[in-house]
């Protein structure tokens, strides 16, 4: 799964990674992306450009309902075209979810928080959905979800799922393919070679740290280690 990731760079970056326009007033970098925040993402409505959504798909049979509901932040690649809660946003409402990293937890006797990153520390995009709809509030509101896979050999001693990350070369492909079925090639983990990780502080637990210390890499103890479910 991806619950929490990293979109630190400055705005000019992202603009120049993706050819798009950021503006001050609608971006602030971030080491601590949460669910429920309001993130950047990047969409095909007319021109590409980015956009402010919440994190946190509201199914479209339930926007504006008044219940409370619980936001639906990732979504699985090998059911995205038969569960009807993802399948019409993967047909018609596609994004790219622009991150220079993200964090999974390993669980042991202490859940471990580990960095995974480009090799090069560089920006990347994660495959993303998007919906428009009203919240409980009856207030307007696009949501976003994160696609998942199948965790390569690098995840998959921290986690069996991992974000879809795109290949630069397939950004424009996963906006603009009218023929959603097409795009099934491209739910698969990275490779290998191309992703790194590492532990990091605990803080990251808390949405209300976000500051550089979160991706600096910590020393853990062999007592942490132990699986909880072994």
């Amino acid at each position: 799964m991806c619950g929490r990731f990293q979109l630190s760079v400055k705005g000019k970056l992202i603009s120049e990674r993706f050819n798009v326009e950021v503006f001050d007033n609608m971006y602030k970098p971030s080491y601590n992306c949460a669910p429920t925040q309001n993130l950047l993402v990047i969409t095909k409505n007319g021109p590409m450009k980015v956009e402010l959504m919440r994190w946190g798909l509201i199914p479209f049979w339930t926007a504006g309902s008044g219940k409370p509901v619980a936001p639906l932040i990732n979504s699985r690649s090998e059911t995205i075209l038969e569960k009807p809660v993802f399948s019409d946003a993967f047909r018609k409402r596609r994004c790219l979810v622009p991150a220079n990293g993200f964090y999974e937890w390993k669980k042991g006797i202490n859940k471990i928080p580990y960095r995974f990153h480009l090799e090069d520390d560089s920006l990347f995009s994660m495959a993303g959905i998007w919906q428009e709809g009203k919240g409980p509030d009856q207030e307007q509101i696009c949501s976003f979800s994160i696609l998942t896979t199948a965790a390569n050999d690098l995840m998959r001693d921290v986690h069996n799922r991992m974000p879809v990350i795109l290949e630069p070369k397939d950004e424009e492909r996963w906006l603009t393919e009218k023929d959603a079925p097409n795009l099934i090639d491209l739910l698969k983990p990275v490779e290998i070679f191309k992703l790194r990780k590492y532990p990091v502080s605990s803080r990251v637990n808390n949405t209300r740290n976000d500051d550089e210390s979160l991706i600096k890499q910590v020393d853990i103890f062999p007592g942490d280690l132990f699986s909880l479910t072994e």
